[in-house]
């Protein structure tokens, strides 16, 4: 009886456990509220079987046991931190605790106190003995050789001469190693080009060995001392698969922190919970997370009060669902649109400015297109310099299109803009011709002059004119500088190796040089998404990240980097939420990153778009005819990537002697031209740290090596690039979604070109 009365009681708390707060090792060491026990299976209450056997000791109150005893809060002095890099010795002989806070409580002055910064338990501060490296000077493979002086190079690739650096670990071959001189290491020889082992390409082919310097081959100097087993064959015995190394602990997980603790802070890149506990799940950085005590996800924009809760009945069309997705509506480039069709799409943007607002009237939207605007605008931090930066205009991006079906009847496809296209002279696209988008602004107000949008007034965060401002007035007219063409987009996305990787990459440019270029309303996220050229823009970088997820398997559901763009700690989560403030339900990232993964998400891109001959007989002939001029290169047929074409093209060589065409010229019909950097005033209010905007610099410059290296095949008549302008202002082309056996450029690029691109300006700085 005993026994069948203790599972009865057992099975009716489970029962009810639903309803209890969470708590213990399973929901990630939370503390039971007030006296309550935490149970076995991590449950706060005070039943008997939450109190009893396995009752959880240091999460709540458990009968028989003794009580958590509670943690005395120390009391920090606000906001100074202390320690390496954090901001040195504490002011007024305050310690300094182990997770870099000056205070003088038993946390900051007992354990782990750092004495060198701050007094430990009444012991004044003793200064640092730092080793006598040689100032900013690495050393061993890869990093930068030999030591110079006799120094020695620590295992970790650092000049010095004291034991840490000539001890253990010392690399003989860079530096003096315990008074012995360095011994010349012995070059293997490699299989050529063949890299192996750990970040430089895997496995070994054919049997071959993995030298301790990452190169295949099989001599005594790859398969003997040093040979990397997990990646080749050594001395005979076959590989084995390497063993994962065990996860490095991050400090600090689970101190405490926050208002409970007397705004105890957590270390750096830490975020502390609502309860007062330090660490880095969604849990920990989302709702109620204390930004005063460690980093959270971004917050609304300052300054702007935040909507009602999401409504299924204000934005019906956004409601959750479970549906299979067995037939995705396609977006198309919007070349591919019918003139009707570009008609429908702009009198469907014109509805939404006249449907009302669903928010509240105090918010100051007007429209269900100003709501749109409102969103974005409050989600400057989130959306932007962050991991959430992709994931976040898809849901938008979904959102805009199911409200302009919805509420406004379309029912054409939702057209995106390939820029790469027009990327050599991207102001005479079509797009903003007086039938579509209209053009750049006037002079005087930087009003839309020409199109249906000419002197249109929309209401975030005011009332004014949607506003454009090309980056260059001329005598010619306005101009933009040169986008990226799909060669350029092909090559630096191949190296693109995570998600991390790519969304910087495609953030700091192309994305940014769009938003730059068109300039006015696009120019700051806070009014980018009055301008209708955002979601046309919008899309197609949604394309791009889905053409990259599709590229590889691992990329499918890749994705990481860091939460907010004040840290660059890399603890985003698959398991953070998207939030639209209102305006459709908050999505985990997992649940947005297949397009047609079933509920909301159901669409699809058409194929790339590839520029074909109208008039096969036609193309080129006067470009053929110039083959008699002196110095003239003919590009073959089989290379222009121009579909029913026959005909090369008599291209003008550069010939090495003058540099790749500016990025405003407009003269040179065959070549790509360089970008124009971007902005230091415009990245510095997008909030790039120094240190970031030295990352574009070294990266723009890389794109303009690999625009000279296109160019140089260009001229040894290798390749010639589909937004040339000589293909580009064709008459006889246009530009149409591929067929299957149809090669576009980005495939010739990545198949012919990309990896020996990179390999000669060298991988992304990140």
């Amino acid at each position: 009886m005993l026994v069948t009365y203790i599972l009865t009681l057992a099975a009716t708390a489970i029962a009810v456990a639903a309803q209890d707060p969470t708590c213990g090792s399973q929901h990630q060491n939370a503390h039971c509220p007030g006296t309550l026990c935490c149970s076995f299976v991590g449950y706060c209450n005070n039943s008997p079987v939450h109190c009893g056997a396995g009752c959880q000791v240091l999460f709540g109150r458990c009968d028989g046991a003794s009580s958590p005893a509670p943690l005395a809060p120390p009391t920090p002095s606000v906001d100074v931190k202390c320690g390496v890099g954090r901001g040195g010795k504490c002011p007024n002989s305050l310690c300094c605790s182990q997770y870099g806070w000056c205070g003088n409580t038993d946390a900051h002055c007992g354990v782990g106190c750092q004495n060198p910064f701050g007094t430990c338990n009444g012991a004044p501060p003793t200064p640092p003995t730092p080793p006598t490296p040689s100032v900013d000077v690495k050393c061993g493979v890869g990093r930068g050789g030999k030591c110079p002086n006799s120094l020695c190079c620590s295992q970790y690739g650092w000049c010095g001469n004291t034991d840490a650096h000539c001890g253990i670990g010392c690399q003989n071959p860079f530096g003096t190693c315990n008074g012995a001189p360095p011994t010349p290491p012995t070059p293997p020889t490699p299989s050529v080009d063949v890299k192996c082992g750990v970040g430089r390409g895997g496995k070994c082919p054919n049997s071959l060995c993995c030298s301790q310097y990452g190169w295949c081959g099989n001599t005594d100097a790859h398969c003997g001392v040093g040979c990397q087993n997990p990646f080749g064959t050594c001395n005979g015995a076959p590989p084995t698969p390497p063993t994962p190394p065990a996860p490095v602990p991050i400090p600090g997980i689970n101190s405490r922190c926050g208002s409970q603790f007397q705004g105890l802070g957590c270390p750096d890149g830490l975020c502390c919970s609502a309860a007062g506990y330090c660490g880095i799940t969604t849990a920990h950085c989302e709702a109620g997370c204390q930004a005063d005590s460690g980093i959270c996800s971004p917050a609304p924009r300052s300054g702007f009060t935040l909507p009602p809760k999401y409504k299924p009945e204000t934005f019906p069309a956004l409601a959750p669902s479970t549906a299979a997705c067995t037939k995705p509506t396609i977006r198309k480039e919007v070349r591919s649109l019918t003139a009707k069709q570009q008609a429908n799409y702009i009198n469907g943007i014109k509805c939404l400015h006249k449907a009302p607002s669903r928010f509240p009237s105090n918010l100051g939207t007007v429209s269900l297109y100003d709501d749109l605007v409102y969103v974005h605008t409050l989600s400057g931090d989130l959306a932007h310099l962050s991991a959430q930066l992709l994931p976040w205009h898809r849901v938008f991006t979904l959102n805009f299109e199911h409200l302009l079906r919805t509420a406004c009847g379309y029912t054409d496809p939702l057209p995106y803009w390939d820029w790469s296209i027009d990327s050599q002279a991207p102001e005479k696209s079509m797009v903003w011709s007086n039938t579509f988008i209209g053009g750049d602004g006037a002079a005087n107000t930087d009003c839309i002059a020409t199109g249906p949008f000419a002197n249109f007034q929309v209401n975030v965060p005011s009332r004014h004119c949607i506003k454009r401002r090309f980056e260059l007035k001329s005598d010619n007219g306005s101009m933009m500088g040169a986008l990226y063409s799909p060669a350029e987009l092909a090559t630096i996305f191949s190296t693109a190796i995570d998600y991390d990787s790519f969304r910087m990459t495609i953030e700091d440019n192309p994305h940014n040089s769009i938003h730059g270029g068109v300039g006015g309303d696009m120019d700051d996220p806070i009014t980018s998404a009055n301008d209708p050229v955002f979601f046309l823009h919008h899309a197609n970088i949604d394309r791009l990240w889905w053409i990259w997820q599709n590229s590889k398997p691992a990329h499918m559901h890749s994705y990481g980097g860091n939460r907010n763009p004040d840290s660059s700690f890399k603890f985003a989560s698959p398991s953070d939420h998207v939030f639209m403030w209102g305006m459709g339900e908050n999505f985990r990232v997992d649940q947005v990153l297949d397009i047609a993964g079933g509920g909301r998400f159901c669409y699809g891109y058409d194929s790339i778009s590839v520029p074909t001959a109208t008039r096969p007989s036609h193309f080129s002939a006067a470009s053929l005819m110039a083959a008699n001029a002196p110095g003239s290169v003919l590009v073959n047929a089989t290379i222009v990537p121009v579909v029913n074409n026959s005909f090369p093209v008599a291209v003008k060589p550069l010939n090495g002697s003058l540099p790749s065409p500016g990025a405003f010229d407009r003269t040179d019909k065959f070549h790509l031209r360089h970008h124009k950097p971007l902005n230091e005033t415009w990245l510095r209010m997008m909030k790039y740290s120094d240190s970031a905007i030295a990352r574009v610099r070294a990266n723009e410059a890389k794109v303009n090596k690999i625009v000279d290296l296109l160019n140089a095949e260009t001229d040894m008549g290798n390749f010639l690039s589909g937004s040339a302008l000589t293909i580009k202002e064709n008459s006889q082309v246009k530009f149409v979604a591929s067929k299957p056996n149809d090669v576009t450029e980005s495939a010739f690029i990545t198949k012919q070109f990309a990896s020996k691109l990179m390999k000669a300006v060298g991988p992304f700085v990140q």
